[in-house]
């Protein structure tokens, strides 16, 4: 990839491309929406939103030049107001958004679309179905769970076979540490510090991926699943036939 020059100001520098990463700084809505810091100082912060668009642009050629690793992709799993913020805190990150509205919450789902909108690595797929989420699965470096009250996700299931490790501050029976599966995470702090560790270091993204696969085989497996149930239907249709007996006589029915 041959250096190129950018005609700017102050300054006309040549930049070498394959040694160049492209980022965008203060694209935030504390400074790009009214109400927000960059309106608290007196600025026309309306002015600025002429810039989202051509942002968008140029992230969209960077990322088609290679400047940014394809390994910075996310599917994240997330609620209320937290995706747009980890996408925030996130903005080298490619994040995935997919959930659909809970019963008598259509209001706060409205929202949460209207809000992710507003974030350029923020995409927001709403309700899919399981054969489309499986699809995204296929397509994702990690899977984000930031729900703090749940089970065993199927979820997570659906990512580990795929080699895709969690991120999350649910570990049922600590599988997620116990077999590191991803990472285990207290605050939100900490999840984006384990999420930028695994994007950046593609080794240890590769370690992970290798163990959530080898776990799957060995936990999860068509022979150790089904096995358990066919012995069972074995035994149960081998004592059928053995004690058969009619049930009634023709004399014994009732009409």
């Amino acid at each position: 990839m041959k250096p190129v020059t950018i005609e700017s100001e102050p300054a006309t520098p040549s930049i070498d491309l394959a040694r160049a990463a492209f980022i965008i700084i203060d694209m935030q809505r504390d400074f790009l929406e009214p109400g927000g810091f960059g309106a608290a100082l007196g600025n026309d912060v309306s002015l600025l939103k002429a810039a989202v668009g051509p942002c968008q642009a140029v992230l969209a050629a960077a990322r088609a030049l290679g400047l940014l690793p394809a390994a910075l992709a996310l599917l994240a799993i997330l609620l209320a107001g937290s995706g747009r913020v980890l996408a925030a805190q996130l903005p080298e990150a490619d994040v995935h958004m997919v959930g659909g509205a809970l019963p008598g919450e259509d209001a706060l789902y409205e929202s949460i679309r209207r809000n992710a909108a507003l974030r350029p690595n923020l995409t927001f797929h709403g309700r899919r179905s399981y054969w489309d989420v499986n699809a995204m699965y296929a397509r994702a470096r990690l899977l984000i769970n930031t729900s703090q009250v749940e089970g065993f996700p199927n979820a997570y299931l659906q990512a580990w076979i795929r080699g895709v490790p969690v991120v999350s501050y649910i570990d049922p029976d600590g599988v997620i540490a116990r077999n590191g599966l991803g990472a285990v995470v207290e605050s939100a702090a900490q999840m984006r510090d384990a999420i930028l560790r695994l994007l950046g270091d593609r080794s240890a993204l590769a370690d992970a991926s290798s163990r959530c696969r080898a776990f799957m085989a060995r936990e999860f497996a068509e022979e150790r699943i089904l096995t358990p149930y066919l012995t069972a239907f074995e035994e149960l249709t081998r004592h059928s036939m053995h004690s058969a007996r009619p049930l009634a006589t023709s004399d014994q029915r009732h009409v």
